[in-house]
This record gives C-alpha cells, structure tokens and sequence, in this order.
C-alpha cells in the first residue's frame, strides 16, 4: 500500500498495514524489534540512481538473519525501493516482526551533507547484548545519548578507550599524515561509505590504516562517513575544539566523484 503524504514529500511502502494510520504503523514498527537499512539516492547524468543499493540490501540481509527478522525477496525490494525513489531522496528499509515492512523516501536534506559536527562519547558493552554488525533499531539508545550530551553523534568507545564508530557513521582521523580508520572486527557496522572513503583513499595516492583508533591520541583531523552525511568534519569532541583539515575536504569531493 503506497502513502504520498503531500506536506512532507514522503512516499511510504508499508506491507502488513491492516487498518489504522500510517504513522501508527510506523511507531509500531520503530518501538518493536526491527533492522533497517538507510541509502540515498542522487540525480546523476544517467539519471536517479541509488547509490550502493545492492550493498546495501546485502547488509539488510545479514541483519535480519543475525536478529531472526524475516527478509523479502531482494528483487521485491528493489521493486518498491523503484518505486518511491525520485531524485535526490533519503531512502529507508525496516523489517519489522512477522514480516511488517516500511520503504520509506523523502527529499533530501542537503543541510546535513558535509555538515561539520560535533559528537561526544558512550562507552559500550564489551559483550553487547544485540550484535554490533547488524543495523538494528535499539541502536537508537545511541541517538538518544547524543541528543541528552547536546551533540549531532557519539563516538562509541570500547572499555580500553578505543574509538570503535559513532551512532549513526564510521569514523576516520589523520594523524601524521595517514588516514586512520578503526578495523573491522566485529564490534562495528561495515559501512557502505566508508568502504568507498577508502578506495577514494587509495586511488589518490593516500596512505590508510586500518588499526585500533584511541580516544586519546592526537588528531589532525578527525570525520564520519555515511549515505547521508557523505563525509562531515567533527569540529568538536566532548567540548573540545578541532581544527578543520583540508585532506577532509579533499576525501569529500573525491566521494562526490562517484555518482555524477
């Protein structure tokens, strides 16, 4: 069943709506067990294309199976994701329990592209109770932290001090020189932007780490990466001021390479 809601500019998909309101579904949906999966997508010269939308189905897939959520097929995904993407839009996928979904656009906020922001810290479970490699709606105890600290995000910091990733992004610093970015061992989402922040990287000629990132080092530069905010300098962490650095900048236009 498609929704236009016409004061917003959101299109909704919701299957297993019997009755009731949209938003009530929605609530319903948010408040019980759920995985989602957020992508954009751009207008480009081959058109409205969205980005990394495999990748990101894949990991949606992953998700559902490690918090036993029934996942559609992924080509009645991409039917639906067809249907309400148009232009530049912010798409989301929830898998609900007992097969509800939501497939969700609406116009982009381009605000948040870039955005330089500011994030505090939360300590995390070293056993958490929900996997880390799955995107799962109790990560949203995450954005209420950083709404109480009065911050865009928080970084999320192991029990030794290490920066593992931020509520809603992976996280990059330079220090020295190089690109520092925590590896992927299983305490953190494998983001789909990060991974391209990586080969743009490379293919620049620029030296990537992939090791134990502490929350004491030193930073020269210090950002996040997602679909969202694409690449957004942190300027900020738990009050304290970091200068901003041109190889962020340079990363940034770099990634918006990728889907003109």
């Amino acid at each position: 069943m498609l929704f236009d809601d016409t004061n917003t500019g959101r299109l909704t998909i919701a299957v297993g709506l019997n009755g009731g309101l949209v938003h009530q579904f929605r609530e319903a949906i948010m408040e019980g067990k759920n995985v989602f999966e957020t992508m954009r997508s751009y207008t480009s010269s081959a058109g409205s294309v969205v980005f990394c939308m495999d990748e990101h189905l894949d990991r949606l897939a992953r998700s559902a199976e490690l918090l036993s959520v029934i996942m559609p097929d992924k080509n009645i995904l991409v039917a639906e994701i067809a249907q309400i993407a148009a232009g530049d839009s912010s798409i989301r996928v929830t898998l609900g329990e007992r097969g509800a979904r939501l497939v969700e656009s609406y116009p982009m906020d381009f605000s948040r592209v870039g955005r330089p922001v500011t994030v505090g810290t939360y300590e995390v479970a070293d056993e958490p109770e929900f996997p880390s490699i799955a995107k799962h709606g109790f990560r949203s105890a995450w954005s209420d932290s950083a709404s109480s600290q009065g911050v865009d995000e928080v970084l999320l910091v192991s029990s030794r001090g290490e920066i593992l990733e931020a509520n809603n992004s992976n996280v990059f610093a330079v220090i020295g020189g190089q690109i520092v970015t925590p590896p992927l061992d299983g305490r953190q989402l494998a983001g789909v932007t990060r991974r391209r922040i990586i080969e743009v990287a490379l293919g620049m000629g620029l030296q990537v780490q992939e090791r134990s990132l502490l929350l004491s080092e030193h930073f020269d530069e210090l950002f996040l990466t997602s679909s969202l905010k694409e690449v957004a300098p942190v300027y900020s962490v738990c009050g304290k001021r970091l200068r901003a650095g041109s190889l962020t900048a340079t990363l940034h236009q770099g990634f918006s390479q990728l889907y003109i």
